[in-house]
């Protein structure tokens, strides 16, 4: 079967879907993006500085975010494993059929 041999019906709804889908394809792309960053930036710099702090230690909420409160050095350092899944989702094969999917333009961010 062809698209164009399903229903009128059929086809409306699954182009409905694709275009919601194509858009979370591209904020999946801008969020393997930032996690990418912030995995850098933690084994650039950040690494070295949690390993000063005994796992218990707090560091304070200043960014403003609503309901954010203190993180001990553990759950910092756990909450960056979690990036780890969306990056095996971030090889070249991947973002090359996430980019046809929503455009390359769509990657940035």
């Amino acid at each position: 079967m062809t698209f164009n041999e399903l229903t009128s019906e059929e086809q409306a709804v699954l182009l409905d879907w694709l275009n919601d889908f194509r858009a979370t394809m591209g904020e999946l792309a801008r969020v393997n993006n930032h996690c990418e960053a912030a995995k850098t930036m933690y084994w650039g710099l950040i690494s070295a500085i949690l390993a000063k702090l005994d796992d218990a230690d707090t560091v304070p909420n200043t960014g403003g975010l609503t309901g954010a409160v203190s993180l001990t050095k553990a759950e910092i350092t756990t909450l960056l494993s979690y990036v780890d899944e969306p990056l095996t989702v971030n090889t070249d094969p991947h973002r090359q059929a996430i980019g046809k999917a929503c455009g390359g333009s769509n990657l940035i961010g």
